[in-house]
């Protein structure tokens, strides 16, 4: 499968990549969410990038889904965007119907 979830970068420094500054000791960190302007009301987990806003309520489940969701992206290209698609020589298409 094209598809390598190790591949995938860490979560912390993505997001920060992203334009959104994590802060926290613990395993949800705090931030602000893009999709309401709020300053922090945003919990991001720290190793797995899940995240959810405790003000406007929109989630993900991880990094990808962040990406996918934050970008109107879909599977593949966010996979890709991330470094974490890898060709694989197969012939024909690469998306399932």
């Amino acid at each position: 499968m094209p598809f390598d979830r190790g591949l995938l970068p860490e979560p912390v420094a993505y997001f920060e990549s992203e334009g959104v500054p994590l802060k926290g000791p613990g395993k949800w960190m705090t931030g602000p969410c893009l999709d309401h302007g709020g300053s922090d009301s945003l919990r991001v987990h720290r190793a797995s990038g899940a995240g959810v806003c405790m003000a406007c309520g929109v989630k993900w489940g991880g990094v990808l889904g962040h990406h996918m969701h934050r970008h109107g992206i879909d599977f593949v290209d966010a996979c890709k965007a991330l470094g974490a698609w890898v060709e694989d020589g197969r012939s024909g298409s690469t998306r399932q119907a």
